[in-house]
This record gives C-alpha cells, sequence and structure tokens, in this order.
C-alpha cells in the first residue's frame, strides 16, 4: 500500500503546494495595452515562454475569469529572444474578444501563464474602451457613412470622421494609426455636436466620496448630445477603480440625464440608470469653457454622502 500511495503524494505536492509565482515564465500580453483603446471586436494577443513549457493561459478582465487563450502561435521573434527555451519560435497566443461588452472607460486585463509544473507568472494591462451604445450592430443597415459632413485630420496620423450614423444616432469617430495592427483603429467615438453649446462633447475626470475614513473612487465618462445650447442629454458611465469601504456602495453604473444651462448654472433630471443607486449626478457649474463641477455620491448606511467631482472637456 506504501508504494501505491507514494506516487499519488508526490503528485499533489508538485501540482499544489510546490506551485509558485515563477519569474522564469516570460509572459506579456501585447494587446490591449496601457496604452491602448480597444473597441468592437478585436484582438487580445501576447506570448508567454517557460523553462518547463506553457501547460494553458488564463484570461481574467476586471477580476472575472473569462476562459483560456488558445496558445501555440508562431513567434519567431520570442524564439530568437529565448533560444534556450521549449518551443520558443511557437509561443503566441491570440483569441477575439468584444471588448464593446466592456463598461466604458477603464477596464482590466491580466493573463496567467502556468507551466507544466502549475507554477505561474502574469502580465496585465489596464486599458480604454470606446463604444457604440449597442454592444452589437448585426444590421449593416444601421451604419450610414452618407451623414458624414466632415473629416478633419487632426496631425499626421490621426484623423476625426464627423456624423456617421450608428445605430440611429450620430457619431464623431476618430481614427489613429496603430503600428500593432498595421491600420487605422478607432481611438475615441462621441456623440456628433449639432450645436455649440458650452456642454458640447466628452467630460473625463474622477469622482470621490469619503466618509469614516473609507472611500469610493469612480472613473467618470460624461457624453453629451444636445437638443439645443442650453438643452441637452448627458450619458455617464461611472467606473469603480477603488473600493476601501465595506459600508459604502461602491458600484459600477450607467445613466443618462436631461440637462438645463441657465448661466454657469446646470440642473438635471434623471432619465434612467442602470443601477438603483446613482453614483454621479452630472449637476454642477461651468467654471470654464473646457473645466465642469458636478457632484459624486454614494450610499453609506442609508446616508447619501457626496463629494466634488472636476470634469476636463476632452
Amino acid at each position: 500500500m506504501k508504494k501505491l500511495l507514494l506516487p499519488v503524494i508526490f503528485v499533489l505536492f508538485s501540482s499544489t503546494s510546490w506551485a509558485v509565482q515563477d519569474d522564469n515564465i516570460r509572459i506579456s500580453l501585447e494587446e490591449p495595452s496601457s496604452t491602448s483603446v480597444s473597441s468592437g471586436v478585436s484582438n487580445l494577443r501576447g506570448w508567454a515562454v517557460a523553462p518547463n513549457g506553457i501547460s494553458h493561459i488564463e484570461l481574467y478582465v476586471n477580476g472575472t475569469y473569462v476562459d483560456t487563450v488558445p496558445y501555440g502561435g508562431l513567434r519567431a521573434d520570442v524564439g530568437g529572444a529565448f533560444p534556450s527555451y521549449p518551443d520558443a519560435d511557437n509561443s503566441g497566443f491570440s483569441m477575439a474578444f468584444g471588448y464593446s461588452n466592456l463598461q466604458l472607460g477603464k477596464n482590466h486585463a491580466a493573463v496567467i501563464a502556468y507551466d507544466d509544473m502549475g507554477n505561474h507568472n502574469i502580465s496585465e494591462a489596464t486599458f480604454q474602451v470606446e463604444k457604440f451604445n449597442s454592444h452589437w450592430i448585426g444590421d449593416p443597415n444601421q451604419v450610414d457613412l452618407r451623414t458624414v459632413d466632415n473629416i478633419r485630420v487632426l496631425d499626421n496620423n490621426r484623423l476625426i470622421v464627423e456624423g456617421v450614423a450608428v445605430d440611429g444616432q450620430n457619431w464623431d469617430v476618430e481614427l489613429k494609426w496603430q503600428t500593432a495592427t498595421q491600420g487605422f483603429d478607432i481611438a475615441r467615438i462621441d456623440p456628433a455636436v449639432g450645436a455649440s453649446g458650452p456642454l458640447a462633447g466628452t467630460w473625463r475626470g474622477e469622482s470621490t466620496v469619503s466618509a469614516n475614513g473609507e472611500s469610493c473612487l469612480w472613473n467618470i465618462v460624461a457624453k453629451t448630445t444636445e437638443s439645443s445650447s442650453t438643452t441637452g442629454i448627458f450619458s455617464v458611465t461611472s467606473t469603480l477603480v477603488n473600493d476601501s469601504s465595506p459600508n459604502v456602495d461602491c458600484i459600477t453604473s450607467t445613466s443618462s440625464f436631461n440637462y438645463v444651462i441657465n448661466g454657469s448654472k446646470v440642473t438635471t433630471s434623471l432619465i434612467s440608470s442602470s443601477a438603483p443607486l446613482i453614483l454621479f449626478i452630472p449637476e454642477g457649474f461651468l467654471f470654464s469653457a473646457d473645466t465642469y463641477v458636478a457632484r459624486g455620491g454614494a450610499w453609506s448606511n442609508g446616508v447619501w454622502i457626496t463629494g466634488t467631482t472636476v470634469l476636463v472637456k476632452q
């Protein structure tokens, strides 16, 4: 019986107790990256090598396990850089990923490479997502380029197509040359600005709410669709960045508000929200043409607490 048990005991210790994070396992998440903007359905890719060989690659997005990533793609460049690692020439991993299913604004991706001994290493990135209203646009008739009223060149590798009709709304879409993909990718998606009011365009910033030594931190993206120079709709995405508050409700939400401008003061009324608790209220004051101060908030033990949010026009 002892001879039968010994191999089992050895296997258990090899795959659990001895499994550690190992810096000899090299892994790189190349796309998305910390400087990239992702939209629609696009690539998620990178490479990984290990002295004991790679077993598999796991993908986590915003802290949630997604799937294993197909591994074994040709990467002659990695093979040249790590000639002593087994199968380094075929060390690429890649998969198609639906970025439009993620929240607008900041998101986080992590890939974990496991070797044949169960040891692992990680590569991760925080990246920006731009999107239209719908997660998936299946009917090509929902896209109409005949509505385009202008194309502006911003610099040597960026341009904006203004007034593209997508899914029943007009948009200004920025395209940027990307060396990694060898093509023009979407870098920004903003509601088309028909009027020229002071709130026209996209506003970004961070919102912090603190109570009793605890805090919530959100990344805020607010985009306006104008009805006139003084009225319109705020579409707001509040993405939770940090939560140090077990007693405060810190959640991500999307919401929309009607707004009215009276001088420098902006008043709002809620249209809809994805969450019962509204985390950011775009009611506030225009301090300048590109600086807007509004309110953020959260519920703490049944009490609504607020903080100041400074948004900068993009």
